[in-house]
This record gives C-alpha cells, sequence and structure tokens, in this order.
C-alpha cells in the first residue's frame, strides 16, 4: 500500500468516524423545546466560530499548513488550491447551516455538531503537532481560541439538545 494512500485513508477514516459521531448526535438528540430566543443566541455563538475558523483558517494558509502537516505524516503535499477550496467548502456549508438552524430544518445540526467535535479537536491538535515538531505549527496561534469556541458550542449544543428523563 503505498504511502499517500495510506494517508488519504487515515484521514478519510478520522473525517468520516467525526461525521458518524456526528449524524447520530444530530438524530438522537431533542431539538424540540428550543425557542426562537435560545436558537438566535447558539446562531450567533455558531457564527462567531465560523469567523474565528476564517481566522484560522488563514494562519494555516499563511503558514503553509497543506505542505507541513501531509509531510510531517510522510504524504505527499497538498495544492493550495485543493486546501483554500475544502477550506471555502466548509465555510460555506457552515453558513448554510447556520440558516437551516434558524429555519429549523434539523438536518442543519449534522455540520453544526462536526464543526464543533472539530473545532475541540483543533485546539488540542495544533498544540500537539507544535510539540512532536519541537516548535511552532501552522495554526497553533489561534487554535486555543477555535478550541475553547468549539468547546463552548459544542457544550451549548449539548444542553440545548438535552434529553429528557422518563
Amino acid at each position: 500500500m503505498s504511502d499517500d494512500f495510506t494517508g488519504v485513508a487515515i484521514y478519510a477514516s478520522v473525517f468520516c468516524a467525526v461525521l458518524l459521531v456526528a449524524i447520530l448526535l444530530s438524530v438522537s438528540r431533542n431539538y424540540e423545546n428550543l425557542n426562537e430566543q435560545v436558537l438566535d443566541g447558539f446562531v450567533n455563538r455558531f457564527l462567531v466560530g465560523i469567523a474565528f475558523q476564517c481566522l484560522h483558517f488563514t494562519e494555516e494558509f499563511i503558514t503553509r499548513l497543506y505542505e507541513r502537516l501531509p509531510q510531517l505524516l510522510g504524504m505527499q503535499v497538498w495544492s493550495k488550491e485543493f486546501f483554500v477550496a475544502f477550506n471555502l467548502s466548509w465555510i460555506f456549508i457552515w453558513s448554510l447551516s447556520a440558516v437551516g438552524l434558524k429555519n429549523q430544518f434539523r438536518p442543519a445540526y449534522i455540520p453544526v455538531w462536526f464543526f464543533a467535535i472539530m473545532m475541540t479537536a483543533n485546539g488540542i491538535i495544533h498544540p500537539l503537532l507544535a510539540v512532536a515538531v519541537g516548535g511552532y505549527f501552522p495554526g497553533l496561534i489561534t487554535s486555543p481560541i477555535v478550541g475553547i469556541l468549539g468547546i463552548l458550542i459544542l457544550d451549548r449544543l449539548l444542553k440545548m439538545t438535552r434529553q429528557e428523563s422518563k
């Protein structure tokens, strides 16, 4: 098996695992008791998270995460175009999700859960990568902010959609 295929398989596996968790959380949580004020407050927090993800993506782009991460993992580097398209696609999906939440479109929660999980993971992974390389790693400066926002969004999602005791 080639190193490139192994690397792609690892990325795809992690992506699919997080997506599966997001889907399971989306379908298993209770969204019935959300009033407009609670939902508005959450959407505002989510939009702030998206704005900081844009800042995080900018740091990653300027400091060439698209080269450094694949190299660290022994893979072929990603093109700038792929990296930008990938990130902008997610920013678009998350922005549409905010609109979906405002319109009480339940499937919109899937990318929101995914966002919260991935933001939290970013807050952990980037510092660990910096430790692994013994210095700065692309995305390190903004990772604590996105990590904290991820935790806050995840916490709010869990509280908003708490399962009722029977």
